[in-house]
């Protein structure tokens, strides 16, 4: 019996299923349920699948064309709703003996059929192959002859249809030295099957340069004197893993270089990688990870767990989850505030679903956003008690923004944007030059502004202002605005 939940994913499994597909349990649990009856057959040979609700008799592939066969009962387990998957039980048995010799006396009817089919088509649909280009392919002859070459057999090695009618291709006279004894050793192999398994080596195009390809061939007699071959260039292939062992040379020494933490780990919890920024972070040492005794699991604090579980089921969907903000606890019981972000990795082996994850440590981070709050919380009490306000002018945008008192002292609406422009046209005109002078020298010589004016307020009172600030610069020095008080 094996029971698979509404994802596909295999949950139990008793002895007895473990017995006859001649797995573990830790090799059944985890996995998709496809897995188990991946290329089955029924009786006839047609591929077959699995629904809710049959009873079928199939053959699993096994060693030396062999197969084992089950008759499997599928049934839903909690039954369908309409809005939730069901939960499906597969209940399975191995034939009896007397079964087994009927479903192989069939298989062996069904296998003489394909041959004589075959082989009345074989050499109509060679000659088909061989015309349609898709596959370099030629005739060799054991003496190192190409007797005859697909155009795209021409193409991938530079040579035209004359020289081939002339007789001067030879795939003994393309291949480097180096390569010679895989060619001996797959004749031979010829001579013993008729085939030989395809294996890479190198031809010599007709310009010099090498060609990475995967050949492999058949011999036409049983002297074995002559034959088809294929060709695949594989120069595509090699490049792409050249890139990737690249990528992957540059991506280790970005982890290595500790910039920021790296762990691989998987759904049960454990991390079973880490780099040395992470385990600094955490406290901990390589030995303990490499015991087994790190669980990130338990290194989150369990009001952070639901963000695990939707980063999670993100995963599960995505491939990757969005980074989010939680917090770990160190090996010392402080806790360690993160910015994490995950990606799922490729299945290895026989073990769950890996993920690999990155982490910033925002320590310093914080402790700069609590000093901001606390300076912020200060001045606001100092500019309280000094009956005085805050402004700030953005330059790009011309916007000045005020705190409660400064929008009292300029007499505008508080969170309402108004423009330095704007204000300048409420200043008395005997005061107006003096200010602008005075915002000039702060924004080009770096002076502190310092200025007094009447301000007309809106019932047609007017107020004297005395305003204090400096101005702001961004990283190349240009001015980008002014803060100050009033």
């Amino acid at each position: 019996m094996v029971l698979e939940d509404a994802n596909g994913i295999i949950q139990a499994c008793n002895l007895d299923a473990q017995f006859i597909l001649g797995l573990r349990r830790e090799q059944i649990l985890g996995n998709k349920s496809s897995f188990l009856w991946y290329d089955a057959i029924d009786p006839h040979g047609s591929p077959v699948t699995l629904t809710g609700g049959e009873n079928k008799t199939i053959g699993i592939p096994r060693e030396n064309d062999e197969f084992l066969w089950l008759e499997v009962d599928v049934q839903f387990l909690f039954g369908v709703d309409g809005d939730h998957p069901p939960n499906v039980i597969y209940n399975f048995r191995t034939l009896d003996s007397k079964e087994n010799n009927l479903l192989e006396e069939l298989q062996t009817e069904i296998e003489q059929q394909k041959t004589e089919v075959i082989s009345c088509n074989s050499e109509t649909k060679f000659k088909t192959i061989f015309e349609s280009e898709m596959i370099p392919m030629g005739i060799w002859t054991k003496a190192g002859a190409i007797l005859e070459a697909n155009k795209a057999l021409l193409n991938l090695l530079g040579y035209s249809e004359e020289e081939l009618a002339r007789g001067e291709i030879h795939w003994v006279a393309m291949t480097p030295p180096e390569y010679q004894e895989l060619d001996r050793k797959a004749l031979e192999e010829i001579a013993t099957k008729g085939y030989s398994t395809p294996f890479e080596k190198v031809y010599i195009h007709k310009d010099g340069h090498p060609i990475p390809i995967l050949v492999g061939g058949a011999a036409f007699t049983d002297d074995c004197d002559s034959g088809v071959f294929f060709v695949l260039d594989l120069t595509s292939r090699q490049q792409t893993q050249q890139a990737l062992k690249l990528s992957e040379a540059k991506f280790s020494r970005l982890v290595d270089a500790n910039i920021f933490g790296v762990a691989i780990g998987d759904y049960a919890g454990r991390m079973l990688y880490a780099n040395e920024a992470l385990l600094n972070m955490i406290g901990y040492s390589r030995e303990e990870l490499d015991r087994g005794e790190i669980y990130w699991v338990d290194l989150t604090p369990p009001e952070y767990l639901p963000l695990d579980w939707a980063a999670g089921e993100e995963l599960l969907e995505k491939g990757v989850c969005a980074p989010f903000e939680k917090e770990y606890f160190h090996k010392d019981g402080h806790r360690v505030p993160i910015l994490i972000g995950s990606a799922l990795l490729d299945s290895i082996g026989e073990g769950s679903q890996q993920v690999i994850t990155f982490y910033m440590d925002l320590t310093k981070l914080k402790r700069a956003e609590s000093v901001y709050r606390e300076t912020a919380e200060s001045l606001s009490l100092s500019l309280q008690a000094a009956h005085m306000g805050y402004w700030h002018w953005d330059k790009k945008t011309d916007t000045v923004s005020f705190s409660k008192r400064g929008s009292e002292i300029f007499d505008v609406v508080e969170d309402q944007p108004i423009t330095w422009t704007e204000i300048q046209t409420r200043i008395h005109h005997e005061d107006l030059h003096l200010t602008r002078e005075a915002v000039s020298r702060a924004l080009e010589l770096g002076e502190d502004y310092d200025i007094e004016y009447r301000l007309r307020l809106f019932n047609g009172d007017e107020r004297w202002v005395s305003a204090k600030g400096r101005a702001q610069y961004d990283s190349s020095g240009s001015v980008i605005g002014m803060v100050g008080v009033a």
